[in-house]
C-alpha cells in the first residue's frame, strides 16, 4: 500500500466513527495514535480541523476522545522529522 493509499484509509476509518456513539470511537482514535507516524502532517491537521468542525462527536465519552485525539495530532512533528 502506497503513502496515499494509507492517507485514505485512516482518514475513511476517522470519518466513519466521528460522531458516532460507539466502541468504534475509542478503537479508531486508539490506532490512529499508535500509527502517527504513518500520517502526513497534512492528514493529522485535516483530522484535527474535522474533529474541531464536527457538529455532533457523539456522547460525552467519545466527544473526550476526539478532544484529546485532536490536541495530540496538532501537537505532531513535521514530516520532515520523520
Amino acid at each position: 500500500m502506497d503513502k496515499t493509499d494509507t492517507q485514505l484509509l485512516y482518514i475513511a476509518a476517522f470519518r466513519y466513527a466521528l460522531g458516532r456513539s460507539t466502541y468504534m470511537v475509542p478503537a479508531i482514535a486508539g490506532a490512529i495514535r499508535e500509527s502517527r507516524d504513518l500520517l502526513t502532517d497534512e492528514t493529522a491537521r485535516l483530522m484535527a480541523r474535522e474533529i474541531v468542525e464536527c457538529k455532533n462527536l457523539g456522547m460525552e465519552c467519545d466527544a473526550a476522545v476526539w478532544w484529546d485525539l485532536a490536541e495530540f495530532l496538532l501537537a505532531g512533528s513535521d514530516d520532515d522529522k520523520r
